[in-house]
């Protein structure tokens, strides 16, 4: 059975491996969509050999943990990025005691202060502002949003990303754990105009699109990992002609399948369940 150290050495040589695979993707995506160019078999091979390594890495990560020990309902399920899996691997360096801990308050234990928005231009603009009275999470979490015609903007958890009153959607967005914490991940998805629903995604990768003049109709966020049952990953949307959606958690979609809603802002936070 694989040890923690071989576990993490196997992922950073993944990585080293399959340097700009993505943007590889990514261009390969482009030309398909747009000239009907197929992929090189060499990409697609590399695809599949990619996956073979990380699906290998994956279940023994997965085998260890259960040899810890380790609650079953502890263990995610769905692990879909190299940074979940690290942050895995990571969280089985601590004592089985504390994996299995139901105190929320020790998910964190070092505090760091609210990220800073860019200033836009605009008396409807409202990006970073959080209203007196709202949550503040203790998990800290980066939102990073497309912005039609402003581009890329971040803000911290509980913070309003994106306008209101301005008539600006949102093309895309990007979640991370601002430090990350030990044993928590995530992965989100978006619904996207004339696309539908995309790939669930791991903390750090982008859901949507850029200069395409495609917008948001909904998206949707869920934890992972050993510590992801100590907490809600809650969220909610605003769209034109609509206001503010209700509050949605845990994977539920927030937004529309098939009538058209531009999203305009989101707000996500983190609350510990029993809070």
């Amino acid at each position: 059975m694989a040890t923690l150290d071989e576990l993490t050495q196997g992922l950073q040589e993944l990585a080293a491996q399959h340097t700009a695979l993505g943007t590889r993707l990514a261009l390969a995506a482009g030309e398909l969509q747009n000239l009907g160019t197929p992929p090189t078999v060499g990409l697609v091979d590399e695809v599949a050999n990619y996956r073979q390594q990380f699906e290998t890495l994956r279940n023994r990560a997965i085998a260890l943990a259960k040899a810890k020990k380790i609650n079953e309902s502890a263990i995610p399920l769905n692990l879909v990025s190299v940074r979940e899996l690290d942050a895995f691997v990571e969280s089985l360096r601590q004592p089985s005691s504390q994996l299995l801990q139901s105190n929320p308050t020790q998910a964190n234990p070092t505090q760091t202060d609210p990220i800073q928005a860019k200033p836009l231009m605009g008396n409807d603009m409202i990006l970073g502002a959080t209203p007196p009275g709202e949550w503040v999470s203790v998990v800290g979490l980066e939102v990073m949003v497309h912005i039609e015609g402003c581009g890329d903007r971040i803000v911290s958890d509980s913070d309003l990303a994106g306008t209101q009153g301005d008539a600006r959607r949102l093309e895309g967005l990007l979640l991370s754990f601002s430090p990350r914490v030990a044993g928590l991940g995530i992965r989100y998805m978006g619904h996207l105009e004339n696309v539908g629903d995309t790939p669930w995604v791991g903390e750090g990768q982008y859901v949507g699109t850029r200069g395409k003049g495609l917008r948001l109709e909904g998206f949707a966020a869920q934890l992972t990992g050993p510590e992801a049952s100590k907490f809600d990953i809650c969220y909610l949307g605003h769209f034109a002609n609509y206001g503010d959606s209700q509050v949605m958690t845990n994977g539920i979609l927030c937004g529309a399948r098939g009538q058209g809603l531009t999203l305009e802002a989101l707000k996500i936070w983190l609350n510990p369940i029993g809070s």
